[in-house]
């Protein structure tokens, strides 16, 4: 992304509301929005458009009176907003910084002028001043997010103002906190360049040049910077446009139970094919319904994404997929899951969003195509071939089936039988609104004076995990949140002997989710906030939606001091201080004799009694002493 890049989107008049525009931890802004449905703006929409930071490197707090960047030649072409003649009805900044810091409590004056094609330095740039307002700012403590300042200001009197063609400039001038006095090191002006479009009309999550994927926005991430405390304004204009036309389409009518496939081709003079379908009821979770969009079947590789019919914007948390289906088929999954994957495909577990009874269009195009707002697409350089479409639903009333296993590529990481001293995890990157799934095997039971503790402290610090823990039939068993590590969660299963916490302050591992019983388990992690359906109408699906914009790293390890599935081991950590009840059965009896003779023929660590360090023929001596003696 270069410096310049302004990135454009489309969103419905609720996402630039106050409630918007309040912090959120995430590293991207919320304007996509959960469920989508078609909207009437009275044949107008709201489209936003993006500016670059109003930093170019370092830290602009202290940089002194040099050229810092602003709003420059904000453009809202290719997108509807195109023709002209935009009224513009709101503004709002938001800011993002990678370091800690509090100095952000600095008031913004921001000016908005026509025509803007060029200036002098010395010279105050724009034909016509056609609006400004004056923001009080909060302070801005949180690293590594992005925060919202304010709700969408309208211009002077509460009036929209009217940039006369598809170009204006955004002048932003800071000032000393509560006064009307420029601030004495600081003097933001716009720069006379044209900016460059990436993605012409995306609204793309990664909008914000998150280049690694790890939710924050480096120093080396925002221009190239290398300053440790960076700082960057992001200037946010929203403007009341036509609605783009929609491109010609084939008609599929309501979308019934039994889906749809389409057959078609795509070809040099046509390297897009455009759908038209309705949907009768909600994909949603408390609807307990779905709709899924695939081209498995094709022969070439192909892209696909869905629009809403009433605004030309892309349906759901990315609303495009090319890979997600079996070798280079695309795959689109809303509402509730899971479904069987196709092949070495990702499972149908509605992660790209919900989606409300309404009309869409679909567009297909070759492999590596991209597509943003009011209808746009990059077409792809995959050479243009025949394609099978498929959608399927029950948003009809069709009573849902039952839910399969997690497998393929929603497993991250497979922990196997747990078993003493227990498993280290591996850090894994969240994706943005996506949880993954760590099945794990229990093959004693958890309880008494046997535990399993699950820790996340090794995640990154800033990583506000939320996990839930799933038995063999897709019921909730436990769920936690924030009783670990600061915004961690923290397992604790079995023995109540408290175990100390990884951490000052921090609770310690006592038992406080109770027994685990033998069998299979799953456990999905995510960040914040992943809801599971876990009541008595939707359990059994294994079936998590997170919500957050962010990727982090995440590490989950577990521990535990059962020492084999059978008899043979203590239920204590470590070697036993006296053996004399081996089964752990409250007396000591006959069968104390078989459960030592099976850990000590077997070399289990526990079949060392005396504590010599290796198992030997002394060991037994040791065990019936204090047998025969009927304990210690």
């Amino acid at each position: 992304m270069t410096k310049r890049c302004l990135i454009l989107s489309l969103a419905a008049g609720a996402a630039c509301t106050t409630a918007a525009m309040a912090q959120v931890n995430d590293a991207i802004p919320q304007n996509a929005i959960k469920a989508e449905a078609p909207r009437d703006y009275s044949s107008r929409v709201n489209q936003v458009v993006w500016g670059t930071g109003l930093a170019n490197g370092g830290d602009w707090r202290g940089m002194g009176a040099t050229l810092r960047r602003a709003g420059d030649d904000v453009n809202f072409a290719p997108g509807p907003g195109a023709a002209g003649n935009i009224a513009l009805n709101a503004a709002f900044f938001a800011t993002v910084q990678d370091a800690a810091g509090t100095d952000n409590s600095l008031d913004y004056k921001l000016s908005i002028y026509d025509n803007f094609t060029g200036w002098t330095l010395g010279t105050f740039p724009g034909t016509n001043l056609l609006g400004s307002v004056t923001y009080v700012l909060p302070n801005f403590n949180t690293p590594g997010f992005i925060t919202f300042y304010d709700a969408p200001v309208a211009f002077p009197g509460g009036a929209t103002i009217t940039v006369p063609d598809a170009n204006c400039l955004a002048i932003a001038e800071v000032y000393t906190t509560g006064t009307t006095t420029l601030h004495p090191t600081i003097y933001l002006v716009g720069r006379g360049t044209t900016a460059s479009i990436v993605n012409p009309g995306s609204s793309n999550n990664d909008r914000w040049a998150d280049n690694n994927n790890d939710g924050l926005l480096d120093a080396g991430e925002l221009f190239g910077a290398t300053a440790p405390n960076f700082r960057a304004l992001y200037l946010g204009l929203q403007g009341d446009v036509p609605p783009p036309p929609q491109p010609t389409s084939t008609d599929l009518g309501t979308l019934g139970d039994a889906g749809s496939t389409q057959n078609g081709a795509l070809t040099g003079g046509e390297p897009v094919k455009w759908y038209r379908f309705t949907l009768n009821g909600d994909a949603t979770d408390n609807a307990l319904q779905f709709l899924d969009i695939d081209t498995e079947g094709s022969v070439g590789d192909t892209a696909i994404a869905l629009y809403n019919a009433a605004d030309g914007s892309l349906v759901g948390f990315q609303g495009q997929d090319e890979d997600s289906g079996s070798g280079v088929n695309a795959q689109l999954t809303y509402g509730v899951g899971i479904r069987a994957a196709t092949g070495d495909g990702r499972m149908y577990n509605g992660r790209d969003g919900e989606v409300l009874a309404g009309t869409y269009l679909l567009a297909v195009a070759p492999g590596g195509s991209s597509f943003a707002a009011a209808y746009t697409v990059s077409v792809g350089a995959a050479t243009p071939d025949a394609f099978t479409l498929n959608l399927k639903t029950n948003t009809n009333g069709t009573a849902l089936a039952p839910s399969v296993t997690p497998a393929g590529p929603e497993i991250i990481q497979d922990y196997g039988q747990i078993l003493f001293p227990g498993i280290g995890g591996a850090p894994w990157t969240t994706p943005r609104q996506e949880a993954g799934f760590f099945p794990f095997e229990v093959c004693r039971e958890a309880s008494g004076n046997e535990y399993i503790d699950i820790d996340f402290s090794l995640s990154t610090g800033i990583a506000d995990v939320i996990a839930h823990v799933f038995d063999s039939n897709g019921n909730l068993v436990a769920t936690s949140d924030d009783e670990g590590t600061t915004n961690k969660p923290q397992f604790s299963f079995g023995n109540t002997g408290p175990r100390p916490a990884f951490g000052a302050g921090l609770p310690d591992f006592a038992g406080q989710n109770g027994s685990l019983p033998n069998g299979q388990y799953y456990m999905a992690v995510a960040l914040w906030n992943a809801a599971p359906l876990a009541n008595a109408a939707t359990a059994g699906r294994w079936h998590v939606r997170p919500n957050s914009g962010s990727s982090l790293d995440v590490q989950a390890d577990i521990y535990t001091n059962i020492q084999s599935c059978g008899g043979g081991c203590p239920n204590i950590t470590g070697i036993p201080s006296c053996a004399a009840d081996f089964d752990q059965s409250g007396g000591v009896d006959g069968d104390d004799i078989g459960a030592f003779f099976e850990a000590w023929q077997t070399g289990a660590a526990c079949g060392d009694v005396d504590l010599s360090g290796g198992i030997d023929g002394d060991d037994i001596g040791a065990f019936f002493g204090v047998w025969q003696a009927g304990g210690c």
